[in-house]
């Protein structure tokens, strides 16, 4: 009878540890939304600069080409869906 208490003691105590991670783990991907989040506006910017300095160089900057050319900025095709 002992064995079995101390059984479900433990696996209590088991329920318990993996309800907090499961809080621990909700609390972490809340934060890594967020960075996500700036990210994906740093990228978005990013590249918008990108595009715009290539089709500066394209339109004979010579300034914007030579920043193109020094930092091999490119056009990537879009993912395929």
């Amino acid at each position: 009878m002992m064995v079995f208490l101390t059984l479900i003691a433990m696996q209590t105590a088991y329920v318990i540890g993996d309800f907090r991670e499961r809080a621990q783990i909700r609390a972490t991907q809340a934060e890594l939304a967020k960075t996500l989040s700036a990210a994906q506006q740093i990228n978005q910017t990013t590249e918008a600069l990108g595009k715009e300095l290539i089709e500066l160089a394209d339109a004979k900057s010579a300034e914007a080409a030579k920043i193109v050319a020094e930092m091999n900025i490119k056009v990537n095709a879009p993912p395929e869906k």
